[in-house]
């Protein structure tokens, strides 16, 4: 039960070592996007959601121990280009149904005490920007 490797905020990278524009693991706020000094140190704050990703998966984890519903808003494109539900602690029809596509940004009500794990769909290989060729003008003559 042990991990192998141990996440840290730092580049995924594809199998050619491309970035892959996201970290291996951050800690989300649930409103926009990583936790930040202010929510860390938040006493009110109930709300806590875990990115970990691998160069070929994503998954968060959001827990919630507030006893009210709250609404979160889902990472935008730059964490992943769809998000899907496997499994949660709420009842059956107080979440999406598991596999049901989200989009990025939408929002998502979670109930109270309620863990929902998602998974995100995220690119394997980088997007590398291509140079345009340039073609050589011909020579003008010197008179």
């Amino acid at each position: 039960l042990r991990p192998e490797i141990f996440r840290h905020h730092e580049p995924v990278l594809d199998a050619w070592g491309n970035s892959l524009s996201r970290p291996a693991l951050a800690w989300l706020n649930g409103t926009t996007g990583e936790m930040g000094d202010a929510d860390w140190h938040d006493p009110a704050r109930q709300l806590l959601g875990m990115y970990a990703s691998s160069a070929t998966e994503a998954f968060i984890l959001w827990l919630y121990a507030g006893a009210d519903p709250v609404d979160i808003t889902l990472p935008d494109e730059a964490w992943g280009t769809g998000y899907r539900i496997l499994i949660h602690t709420g009842e059956a029809a107080e979440l999406p149904i598991p596999g049901e596509g989200l989009a990025p940004g939408a929002t998502l009500t979670i109930p109270g005490r309620t863990a929902v794990l998602m998974q995100v769909k995220v690119p394997s290989v980088a997007t590398i920007p291509t140079v345009p060729v340039v073609e050589p003008t011909p020579a003008t003559p010197v008179v």
